[in-house]
């Protein structure tokens, strides 16, 4: 749990020092990591181009707080 909760986020946010994203980018990317960036866009992706019969904002309830 400390290597996925606490090493691997710490990891990803070191080797983004340097870059102009702002924090919000920069933590959503050390927590989730590129795969799941990656699958997140693909899931958006998918609802933007097919009906799935399930509304988007149960998929996505807790991104609203993100925002």
């Amino acid at each position: 749990m400390l290597l996925l909760c606490v090493v691997r986020p710490l990891a990803g946010w070191c080797a983004q020092w340097g870059m102009a994203a702002g924090i919000r980018e920069r933590a959503v990317i050390a927590l989730f990591g590129i795969r799941g960036i990656g699958s997140l866009f693909y899931l958006a992706y998918a609802l933007g181009t097919h009906g799935f019969g399930v509304p988007a904002e149960e998929l996505w309830p807790w991104w609203r707080s993100w925002c």
